[in-house]
Formats: C-alpha cells, sequence, structure tokens
C-alpha cells in the first residue's frame, strides 16, 4: 500500500462524499457522486484494507454522526460487496466499472427508494452515475501514479 496513492484516493473519495452535499443537480436529478467515485476508485486499489478504508472514509463524511442510519449501512454493504464482485467481472475495467456501477445504484434503490424504481428519475439518476463514475476511472487511469492493479485479490 503506497501512503501518498491512498492519501490521493482518500482526498478524492472525500471530495465527491461532500459533492453529495451540494445542490449539484442536472435536469433535476443529484447523482449519487460519493457511490460513483467510489465504485471506480475501488478498480485502482489492490489491497482489501484500503479498499475498506476508503469506503469508511466516505461514510463517515456522508454521515458523520455517532449512529449510523440505515442508507449508510446499506451503502457501506454496497461498497463492500463491490469490493469482491469486481474480482469476478469477466470484461476489462472500464466496463466493469460501468456494470458495477449501474448494478450498485440498482441495489440502492431497491433498499432505499423501491418506489421511484420506475420512475424517470432512477433512469437518470443511473445514467449519471455512469457519466460521474466513468470520468473519474478515465481521469485516475490516465495517471501512471494510479495505474490499475494487474494482481487481484485471491488467486483462481
Amino acid at each position: 500500500m503506497n501512503f501518498l496513492r491512498t492519501f490521493s484516493l482518500t482526498a478524492l473519495i472525500f471530495f465527491f462524499s461532500l459533492l453529495n452535499f451540494s445542490g449539484i443537480s442536472f435536469l433535476g436529478v443529484k447523482p449519487n457522486y460519493a457511490l460513483a467515485a467510489i465504485i471506480a476508485v475501488l478498480f485502482f486499489t489492490d489491497d482489501i484494507l484500503e479498499s475498506i478504508f476508503l469506503i469508511a472514509v466516505s461514510a463517515a463524511v456522508l454521515k458523520f454522526s455517532p449512529a449510523a442510519g440505515k442508507d449508510i449501512l446499506i451503502y457501506s454493504v454496497i461498497c463492500i460487496a463491490a469490493v469482491f464482485i469486481k474480482k469476478y467481472l469477466p470484461w476489462r475495467n472500464f466496463v466493469d466499472n460501468l456494470i458495477l456501477i449501474s448494478f450498485s445504484t440498482i441495489l440502492f434503490y431497491v433498499f432505499l427508494f423501491f418506489r421511484e424504481i420506475n420512475s424517470v428519475i432512477f433512469l437518470k439518476e443511473i445514467v449519471y452515475n455512469i457519466v460521474v463514475g466513468s470520468l473519474v476511472f478515465l481521469i485516475l487511469s490516465k495517471v501512471k501514479f494510479f495505474s490499475v492493479p494487474k494482481v487481484k485479490f485471491f488467486k483462481k
């Protein structure tokens, strides 16, 4: 685990988690910046503890209180599941990132906003999350410092 790289990823996650509190929305829909960014960043970590640390930082920024609410617990579980699921996705990392962001957004809505799944807002948020996650992924992939690890967590 490279300290400078971990610090940089932590700062990025911190920024996108704070961005969730901004009023920035597109066509009346606010993307889940934290979810999209953490999923994209997970593809640039090769250590489970580093991934869990980044998820914990994001969750702490999103809900800074002594007791975590249902939304933060679901968010954390979805992100931790993504750490392990990404290993089994068969496509290239960029496509895996898109699939995992879509799947995570769907799960987030299934558990927290089930009645809104059939709305246009739900579809727009999936698209916006994919755009945000793709931008984060592309920016990180262009910086050699954040190269995508070639080693997976476990050997098959």
